[in-house]
């Protein structure tokens, strides 16, 4: 399949833009577990908000405030200069909206989380913390995927050439560009799903699973997600398509076993 870039919609500063926010995101990511797993963040009982000119000096506060801003900053001073200059189409501009929602969203929840740790005993509720990951990697995910959309969609919802009159039913078949734009469709549903449905079985402590395996599926689900993006972008750079399916075997595995467990301790239980 070849990716050049020959539609006049493209623009490589926007896609840097995005990679960028999304590299922030995921930055945000993991110093926010190494501070959850250190236990680097400090009581933030000690601030008081009244005197103003003090700053929270916890690690966990000032994430907080890099969050709301510095990303802040990134993504809309960008999207303001890019729509002066007119370079973002109308579908690129829903897309940033879902995400400018779900930013605002992560937010409310980060103000959530932490109020839940002022108070005599220092620490965040877990199921706060928990639902503060979810939606920072659901907007980790959506702008990865808007930035490999507009690499290789230039920002539009269907690509061109997605069906081929000649081919007619054939095309989810034998067209490259139908078959790569509906796997991946049909991938980020399915990671979504199942997500949803294994952050229950954390939220509600579900006895029918364990925990080993629920945290082995959600682990292989991001992992493959990860390394569909890669090969894509890397152009199905041999070794990474090869890890890729083979972590899609170990994927399917750990569901079956999952639901076979799920199958005869509910049976058990009856």
């Amino acid at each position: 399949m070849n990716y050049a870039n020959t539609s006049k919609y493209y623009n490589p500063a926007i896609y840097i833009w995005l990679l960028t926010i999304t590299a922030m995101v995921l930055l945000i990511i993991v110093i926010g577990g190494l501070t959850r797993l250190t236990d680097s963040g400090l009581s933030m009982t000690d601030w008081r908000p009244i005197l103003g000119v003090i700053p929270p000096l916890s690690l966990e506060s000032w994430l907080a405030v890099f969050e709301m801003y510095t990303i802040g900053v990134v993504f809309l001073i960008p999207l303001i200069y890019f729509s002066l200059k007119k370079q973002i189409q109308s579908s690129l501009y829903i897309r940033l909206g879902i995400v400018f929602v779900f930013g605002l969203f992560q937010a409310v929840i980060g103000w959530w989380m932490v109020k839940s740790g002022l108070t005599e005993n220092p620490y965040v509720s877990p199921y706060r913390l928990t639902f503060h990951l979810l939606n920072a990697l659901i907007i980790f995910s959506i702008l990865l995927w808007i930035a490999m959309d507009y690499r290789y969609s230039y920002g539009k919802i269907i690509p061109d050439d997605y069906i081929i009159d000649d081919l007619g039913v054939y095309n989810i078949f034998e067209n490259t560009v139908a078959i790569n734009f509906n796997h991946r469709w049909l991938s980020i549903f399915v990671f979504f799903y199942i997500l949803f449905v294994f952050f229950r079985f954390i939220k509600f402590d579900n006895k029918n699973v364990s925990s080993i395996l629920v945290y082995l599926v959600l682990f292989f689900l991001t992992l493959q997600v990860i390394l569909g993006i890669i090969t894509l972008l890397s152009n199905v750079y041999l070794p990474v398509a090869s890890l890729h399916q083979t972590n899609s075997i170990l994927l399917l595995s750990t569901l079956l076993i999952s639901y076979h467990q799920i199958k005869i301790r509910k049976v058990k239980n009856v």
